[in-house]
């Protein structure tokens, strides 16, 4: 009895494999390790704008999926990202970047100098918002400045 059970399972194993059909080449590819990325967080994300977060997994996700001016490198020193260079005035307060050529958002539209203003006055202002704001109400009403 064993050696027919053993017999059929070894048939049931070749018909299976032999009766297995190659994939249609016209299907989506599966993901692989080729084209998809999978990263475990410690915890739950709370929100995608850089504007409100204030939390570590939150910033562990923007890290790798926004870009900004400006940059670090492996040793910490601040280097250009998006922007080509950068100047200093001789009084330290005022930074000149100027952006590369032929930065476009995913809809290929330009990406422009107002669009870096209009951010970080955005985050300037709900920063200010989160932080001084007696109420959510107030922070409700409140409306980005006009001039970005």
């Amino acid at each position: 009895m064993k050696k027919l059970n053993m017999l059929l399972c070894a048939g049931l194993l070749v018909l299976n494999t032999a009766c297995s059909t190659k994939p249609d080449p016209s299907s989506p590819t599966p993901e692989t390790k080729q084209n998809s990325i999978v990263v475990a967080v410690g915890g739950q994300i709370t929100t995608l704008d850089p504007g409100f977060n204030t939390e570590t997994v939150n910033n562990y996700i923007l890290a790798h999926t926004v870009s900004s001016l400006m940059t670090k490198d492996e040793n910490g020193n601040v280097i250009p990202e998006l922007a080509e260079s950068y100047t200093v005035s001789d009084d330290g307060l005022t930074y000149t970047l100027k952006i590369k050529d032929g930065l476009t958002w995913s809809d290929g539209k330009p990406l422009t100098s107002q669009d870096f203003k209009y951010a970080i006055l955005r985050n300037l202002t709900y920063g200010c918002l989160l932080y001084t704001s007696s109420s959510p109400r107030d922070r409700q009403k409140s409306r980005m400045p006009s001039s970005a």
